[in-house]
């Protein structure tokens, strides 16, 4: 089982890789077989292929974002991330607050995501 500030530096990885907009290297956070819900009551996406095409879908949808980290509490092999996204499409914006659930395996990889927001609380700004 990864340490904690193993959990959290994969997480901080991962979330610089979201922040950076880089498919590659979010892909290169995952686990082979990873499996990923965003948001965790959609359809799972699993292993490298289906969560780039997750990524690549966000990505081309949107002409920037900006990830602001609130919390990272690391327990066990698990952490639970708060995080605002702020996101520009089409010459507007919107901002939406997340709570990522990550599994972390013992090489650092993500072997699961769940990501919870609520589409009630997105915001135009």
């Amino acid at each position: 089982m990864p340490e904690p500030a193993q959990v959290r530096q994969a997480v901080e990885h991962y979330l610089a890789a979201v922040a950076a907009r880089d498919t590659d290297a979010i892909v290169s956070c995952f686990a082979a077989d990873a499996v990923q819900r965003d948001p965790v009551t959609a359809d799972p996406n699993i292993g490298h292929d289906a969560i780039r095409g997750f990524f690549e879908a966000a990505i081309g949808g949107s002409d920037s974002w900006k990830v602001s980290t609130g919390q990272v509490i690391a327990c066990g092999d698990q952490a639970a991330v708060l995080f605002t996204l702020t996101v520009e499409a089409g010459g507007g914006a919107m901002e939406m607050d997340i709570i990522e659930i990550l599994r972390i395996g013992p090489a650092g990889e993500i072997l699961s995501l769940d990501a919870f927001w609520d589409a009630e609380q997105v915001r135009a700004i």
